[in-house]
């Protein structure tokens, strides 16, 4: 309530159409906050306005200060999500809210999404909730036929890294969907080990003449 107030009060002394987008993007987001894997095209967009426009400044914050008390993340996730939002438009946020996705994937599919769909062998499918399972079925084959043509022209470890790029998709799904108690357990043992087992493939290969 007091933070209600307290943007009021700043409302009054600054352009009032702009501060009233801020307050009602501050108030959807009041209670849960950002969460970099979840937002939206038009969470993004809202970001990069408050941040270029430095409306941040109405509520007495700075752009860090903004970030960490209003969006849920650090500046420097916030200034990630702007120019993903710059380098990809709304079409990116919009697929990753159907499919966990990184930037380097997407911008490997990014020639088969044209405005909001992306394209599998002729087929444009709108990228919205209701076609999620032709768009996670879409994005899985065009990964598949990616990794197929790239292991022919022998790019080093592109297959490996088109790998662990979908265990992270689906790990990070399985995560947003919700685990219980004892699968916490376990997945945090398995991760534990996966962790343990990179460092030391990291170690030799930072001590040998590989």
């Amino acid at each position: 309530m007091e933070q209600n107030e307290t943007l009021n009060a700043a409302c009054a002394h600054v352009d009032g159409a702009k501060l009233l987008e801020l307050g009602t993007w501050l108030g959807r987001h009041q209670a849960f906050g950002l969460i970099a894997r979840k937002c939206s095209a038009a969470d993004a967009e809202c970001l990069r306005e408050i941040r270029d426009n430095k409306y941040y400044k109405a509520i007495g914050l700075t752009w860090e200060e903004f970030c960490s008390q209003h969006a849920g993340v650090d500046r420097k996730t916030a200034d990630r999500i702007v120019e993903r939002l710059e380098e990809f438009g709304e079409a990116y946020f919009n697929l990753s809210q159907v499919i966990p996705i990184q930037p380097a994937s997407y911008r490997l599919l990014s020639s088969n999404v044209t405005g909001n769909t992306i394209e599998l062998d002729g087929q444009k499918i709108p990228i919205t909730p209701e076609h999620a399972p032709r768009i996670i079925e879409a994005v899985r084959e065009l990964r598949s036929r990616l990794e197929r043509e790239q292991s022919k022209t022998r790019v080093p470890f592109s297959a490996l890294m088109n790998r662990l790029d979908l265990c992270h998709s689906e790990l990070a799904g399985a995560v947003r969907r919700g685990i219980g108690d004892s699968d916490r357990v376990v997945l945090i043992a398995l991760l534990t080990d996966a962790i343990s087992r990179f460092e030391e493939v990291s170690i030799t290969i930072s001590s040998s003449n590989l």
